[in-house]
């Protein structure tokens, strides 16, 4: 049930909606675990489609200096938003 829940929102919302119903979860806890696992997963996907296309436009060197700039300040931005809520 854990990965459902961390794996990313569209596998985790049914399971978090039902463990809410059941009153296994908080809304609160149903929330912050969507939540967590899309900050977490992202990044993943991300690389992954980021990696052909700019090692493809630029070259391997430049194209991977390019993705981790962009992840790594996608992530940064993403903390800041959430550390704000």
């Amino acid at each position: 049930m854990a990965k459902a829940l961390t794996g990313g929102a569209v596998a985790g919302m049914p399971h978090t909606g039902a463990m809410i119903k059941d009153s296994a979860l908080t809304d609160l806890q149903g929330v912050t675990a969507c939540v967590s696992g899309n900050l977490l997963m992202l990044p993943i996907f991300t690389i992954g489609y980021s990696f052909a296309k700019y090692t493809s436009i630029f070259g391997f060197s430049p194209g991977c200096n390019i993705m981790l700039v962009s992840t790594c300040l996608g992530l940064f931005s993403r903390g800041v938003f959430l550390s704000c809520f």
